[in-house]
This record gives structure tokens, sequence and C-alpha cells, in this order.
């Protein structure tokens, strides 16, 4: 157009640049990601396909088990209670004098005989006090000797007065002197012969003295404890050494007033300790105390262990249980055949074919080995013993052994 000028102006492509390969990539990303799907649903459908296609019901593997026939059978009362063991007898060697140890013969655990010399306290001044005794008992008999000496020329002198006497040649006065010189001459025996007695019994004291620093063991038995080394001085009843007697031990458990009435003398314990978690310790009641604590209601009753090997040490934590004579009917199974859980189940068998069924019980006594049921079970059931933690409810069995639990266990 005439008088008029064109003005064009440049507008950038949308579709060019960096924009377009963009969404290039986009594209084929989600290509991509279509294709992995598709495979993947192929997969799935295929593997869909054969789980519909195998059996459904497959048949359950058979199990081998044993079995225990639920039977009634006697069953003791048991008192559960705890305790600690204390030594049957025990003395703690203490001098009646005092002095420096000398010599130790024992130490810790070692065992020592009943009268056997255990320690010995220094006697060097003892001795001297003996000697000295000795010697004075010595003097003694020889004053004694010459008094008796002195006491036979009176007899004599007096024997010659008389004769005189009786022929008058003699007279009164010597006759009165004569008896009167006999007489002081047996008193002055019998002062020496008290004398002597007197040195007698010194010496003895001093030889029981000296007795008393060898320190002797009055029980057969082992040292506990020992308190004192030698060079040591030790004071009179100052305490040296402890010894026990292990061959039987005891423990002191305390009774409710509820069961106190079944406690009496003989009743047999089983007793555990941590120790030996699988050794029974059997023991039976000695002592019941004949009132119960005001403050605890309760009373001591003391049980006696014999304990031949010495595995059974004082101060040992214990688990009795004490059987109180009273026996009762009631079912019973083995232990071995609860099952763990929050409440006390079994395998049983039942049906034919045999099936194995979980049971829920309830358990009451623990006699030994058994355990008495009194709620789920009933005589005649077929209870799992072995096998019974690999077994699930509905499974089939076949019974390899079957036993009855013998009356009286």
């Amino acid at each position: 157009m005439a008088g008029h000028s064109l003005i064009v102006t440049r507008v950038p492509s949308l579709l060019g640049g960096p924009m377009l390969r963009f969404l290039t990539r986009l594209i084929l990303g989600l290509a991509v990601i279509a294709a992995c799907f598709g495979g993947w649903y192929v997969v799935y459908r295929d593997a869909q396909a054969k789980a519909q296609a195998a059996p459904k019901n497959k048949t359950a593997e058979v199990l081998a088990v044993e079995t225990v026939i639920v039977q009634v059978a006697s069953i003791g009362s048991r008192i559960e209670l705890v305790g600690s063991l204390t030594p049957l007898a025990q003395v703690v060697v203490r001098p009646r004098v005092g002095g420096y140890v000398r010599s130790l013969s024992v130490d810790l655990g070692d065992a020592v005989e009943e009268g056997a010399e255990i320690a010995r306290l220094d006697d060097d001044s003892q001795s001297e006090a003996v000697a000295l005794a000795e010697a004075t008992l010595d003097v003694a008999k020889a004053q004694l000797q010459a008094q008796a000496t002195e006491r036979e020329l009176s007899e004599k002198t007096l024997a010659r007065q008389k004769n005189l006497a009786k022929s008058g040649a003699g007279t009164p006065q010597d006759l009165e002197q004569s008896q009167a010189a006999l007489e002081i001459a047996q008193a002055r025996v019998e002062l020496e012969r008290a004398k002597v007695a007197q040195a007698n019994a010194d010496l003895l004291r001093a030889k029981l003295d000296m007795e008393e620093l060898r320190l002797v063991s009055p029980i057969k038995g082992v040292v506990a404890d020992r308190m004192i080394d030698v060079g040591n001085l030790a004071a009179p009843d100052a305490p040296l050494l402890r010894i026990v007697d292990l061959s039987t031990v005891r423990t002191t458990v305390h009774v409710i007033e509820r069961d106190y009435r079944l406690m009496r003398g003989g009743l047999e314990a089983e007793v555990r300790v941590d120790a030996y978690p699988n050794v029974v310790f059997q023991g039976k009641v000695s002592r019941v105390a004949p009132v119960l604590d005001e403050v605890t209601r309760t009373a001591d009753v003391r049980i006696d262990i014999p304990n031949p090997d010495r595995l059974l040490k004082p101060g040992m934590y214990t688990r009795v249980s004490l059987r109180s004579g009273t026996e009762r009917e009631g079912l019973v199974i083995p232990v071995a055949a609860l099952l763990d859980g929050q409440r006390p189940s079994v395998m049983i068998v039942e049906g034919t074919p045999a099936l194995a069924q979980r049971r829920m019980i309830e358990i009451g006594a623990t006699e030994g080995d058994l355990v008495e049921v009194t709620q789920g079970l009933v005589a005649g059931d077929q209870v799992v013993t072995l096998g019974n933690r690999l077994i699930t409810p509905g499974q089939a069995v076949v019974v390899i052994g079957r036993k009855e639990l013998a009356a009286g266990h």
C-alpha cells in the first residue's frame, strides 16, 4: 500500500528448542512404563492361572506320636515353701586364756576330726609355770617325808618313856613331853601332806592351763571361717575358728496357720537348690514349733537333709515341697504332656482315623513327674506325651506307643 510501511514481527516457535526435547523424553518414559506394566501383567496372569490349576487340598503329613491314657490315681497334698540351709551342728573355737598364736594346723575348707589339734598358742610362760609347780610339789613331798621321819622318832621316844614309866625309872613329866612331841609331829605331817595336795592341785591347774593353749576341735566337720592368723594375739574368749558339720544340713521353713495342722515329725520333704536344678534332695521334718509367731502367724518347721556327698552348703536358698501325708483321688497326666501357653493345654488323639486336637485344661497339684487335671479331661482320654509340640490341631497321627499310669504312680 502506498503511503504505508509493512512491519513484520518474528514470533519464536513454542515447539522448538528445549521444550521439544522435554516433551520427547516424557513421551518415551511413559512408553517404557507402559511396556513394563504390560509385561508384569502377563506374568501375573500366568501365575494366577497356575495357582488356580493346582490342587487346593493337599494331604496333611501323618506324624507318629506316643500317648498315655488318662487315669484316676492317688495324689498326695503338697505344700510349697522356701527356706535357707544351715548346718545341723557348728561350733566357734575360742581360747579360755590369752596368748599369741604359735601355729594353725588347719585352714579354710579343711576337714577336721573330733579331738584333733587345730591351733596352739604360745606356751613358753606356761611351761615355766608347770616347771615351777612341779618343783614346788617336789619340795612339799620332801618336807612331808622329813616330818614323817620326825613323827616316827617321836613315836619311838613315847614308847620308850612308857616302858620306863612302867619300870618306875621314868617320870610322868617325861612321858607327857613325849606324848606332846608326838602330837606335834603328827600335826606337822598333816600340814605337809596338805602342802603336797596343794602343790598337786597347782601343778594340775598349770597343766590344764598348758592344755588350754592347745586348741582342739570338739566336733567332726570342716573349717567354715578363720578369724586369726599365726602371730596374732588371741584374747580370752575371742573367736578363732568356726567349724561346721555338713554330714546333715537343716532348712527351716515357715508354715502358715492354715497348713500348721498338717505338720508333724517324720513328714517327707523334697528339697531343691539353684546350684543343682536337676537334683532332688530328700529330707524329713525333725521339729515343729509348738507355737505360732504372733506377728507373722507362722510356725517354724525344721527339716533335716542327709548330705553324704557334701553337695548342700549352709546359706543356700531352698525350695521345699512337703507332703502332708493326706492323699486323695484325681485325674493325672505326665508333666511332659503340658504345652506352653497362657493357659495349660494338651494334645489329645480321638476319632477314626486318629486326629490330634488341642484341649484346654485346668491343673491342680503336682506329684513328682505327674500333674493333676481338675478340668478338661476325663478318664480314658489319650493324651500325647511325645510329639505333642510337632503336631497341629486336626492333623492325622498314628499312635506308636500307648501306656497307662499305674495306680499309686
